[in-house]
């Protein structure tokens, strides 16, 4: 059986997990930016 709510559910899922890795991934770049400019 098809449910549209359930294979809704899972593209919001997979659109919040690339969320999420994109914005950690941009706050470890920052950190590494903000540490590189503390340190020289």
């Amino acid at each position: 059986e098809f449910h549209p709510r359930i294979t809704s559910f899972q593209t919001i899922l997979k659109a919040c997990k690339a969320f999420l890795f994109n914005f950690f991934t941009c706050f470890f770049y920052l950190l590494i930016f903000f540490f590189f400019f503390l340190f020289v």
